[in-house]
């Protein structure tokens, strides 16, 4: 029996940092075969653009980003620039 203050798996929005798409895409596709709502950003500066506009659940970050900050340096801004996006950290 599911506890009532657990959300419903379709409910869940999970935001992919990861700038090899075919990772990226490998990634949701299995997400959303369990019908988990998904976007993705393939750079920082996307990222932080759909964090601003959209709340998500959870957000996979890929640490080894190829673009201007690596994934433990956009966390670090992330954090010190929470009111920046909506979604929690």
């Amino acid at each position: 029996m599911d506890s009532p203050d657990k959300p419903e798996v379709a409910s869940i929005r999970v935001l992919i940092i990861e700038d090899n798409q075919l990772f990226s895409y490998a990634i949701k596709y299995i997400l959303e075969l369990e019908k988990i709502i998904v976007k993705d950003a393939f750079t920082c500066e996307s990222a932080i653009t759909l964090l601003a506009k959209e709340d998500f659940d959870v957000i996979l970050l890929d640490i080894m980003l190829g673009d201007n900050m690596n994934g433990f340096e956009f966390l670090n801004f992330l954090k010190s620039n929470i009111r920046l996006i909506k979604s929690q950290l």
